[in-house]
């Protein structure tokens, strides 16, 4: 027996993607709580998980900067270690 594919389910954030998607354009580093909090103003009733899991799906990803690396020559740098040791 094979079963049908399960029927798309409409999200209750359907609705509310325009507005997701406003406040991320004007405040890219805005927090999915306070996105859920502005959103619930105009009537949304889901959960909390749906809004950040689209959040994370649809918020700009940070540029990553250049790495710089400190090179030196032998012999001109070493490393500490500020702990104690006891011989006998």
């Amino acid at each position: 027996m094979r079963y049908a594919p399960r029927p798309q389910v409409q999200s209750k954030i359907n609705a509310f993607r325009p507005i997701v998607w406003a406040r991320l354009a004007e405040y890219p580093t805005l927090t999915a709580t306070r996105i859920r909090a502005q959103s619930c103003a105009p009537g949304h009733t889901g959960g909390y998980t749906q809004v950040m899991d689209y959040v994370r799906h649809v918020r700009p990803a940070p540029a990553i900067g250049p790495v710089v690396r400190l090179e030196t020559a032998p012999g001109l740098q070493a490393q500490m270690d500020f702990a104690e040791f006891r011989l006998p």
